[in-house]
């Protein structure tokens, strides 16, 4: 034993395996207590009131239990607390902290530990996932033009490709495929599929139906940096171009352009514009 912990004194040896011993039993002691629900479970740290009232921050961070080894509460940016409990090498989810109560999350660690079997779960297919509750969390809140371009691009791109898989068996390897087939043709528009794609695996990992997200280490197509400012002289030139057109059948193009010039606009919303919409009569005094 000496050799493995890296040392040779007995005295050290003998210390390490006392305390083990101790440890051993006082875990075993906790776990019986809780599970014969004999456990004191005042004054521990993760109290789901306590739990509710952790603050998320700019990355994912956990809070651990005192009563339970082994239980945590994982805490997302997004805000969303998961109880999550330390198996072997990896980490479970046992269920959001305002759906399950601390005893359950507590004495589901226990039973886990003791039986050693990770708790089966029904993962949805990306289908089910995509046009069902994750469609529902932005459908109310989004522009009709948003909409339907999310849709368009689930459609057209994510479920053909992804959309038959189970969530859990989407890999980080399909999504790289993927996105390199599509950027090979679109670089643009495989951007964009892949900001949705990740925000759906995101929402479905804070969800607790994957362990991680398999598109977040993609790297996007880079885009050319627009950073060119007209000079005065270049702009003065621009308004006698404009002017020249001004009265005759390009006349409101050219007051589209200018407008664009004066206001930094979209070109979409200076082409809809409406004159009862913006502009108002100027009040009668007489």
């Amino acid at each position: 034993m000496g050799r493995l912990l890296g040392h040779n004194d007995p005295g050290t040896t003998l210390r390490y395996a006392q305390h083990a011993e101790f440890e051993a039993e006082r875990a075993a002691a906790a776990i019986g207590a809780v599970l014969r629900g004999e456990a004191d479970m005042t004054g521990v740290r993760l109290a789901v009131a306590r739990a509710r009232r952790l603050k998320p921050s700019a990355s994912e961070y956990s809070v651990h239990d005192r009563a339970v080894p082994f239980l945590s509460v994982r805490v997302h940016p997004t805000g969303t607390k998961t109880w999550t409990c330390a198996f072997g090498e990896r980490k479970v989810s046992l269920g959001r902290v305002d759906l399950v109560p601390a005893e359950d999350a507590r004495r589901e660690t226990l039973r886990l530990q003791i039986d050693g079997a990770e708790p089966a779960r029904e993962v949805p297919t990306c289908f089910e996932f995509a046009l069902g509750v994750w469609r529902g969390s932005w459908v109310d809140r989004c522009k009709p033009t948003t909409v339907r371009g999310r849709g368009h691009v689930l459609k057209a791109r994510l479920l053909p490709e992804f959309g038959p898989l189970r969530l859990d068996r989407i890999t980080r390897q399909a999504v790289q495929h993927w996105f390199e087939e599509y950027s090979g043709t679109a670089p643009g528009g495989a951007n964009s599929a892949l900001r949705l794609l990740r925000q759906s695996l995101k929402f479905a990992m804070e969800r607790d139906l994957i362990a991680s997200n398999p598109a977040a280490s993609v790297l996007p197509n880079r885009r050319p940096r627009l950073s060119r400012f007209l000079s005065r002289d270049e702009i003065r030139r621009l308004h006698h171009a404009l002017d020249r057109h001004a009265e005759g059948r390009r006349g409101a193009q050219a007051d589209i352009i200018r407008l664009l010039l004066l206001t930094g606009c979209r070109k979409s919303e200076c082409s809809d514009l409406r004159q009862p919409k913006y502009c108002r009569r100027a009040p009668n005094h007489e």
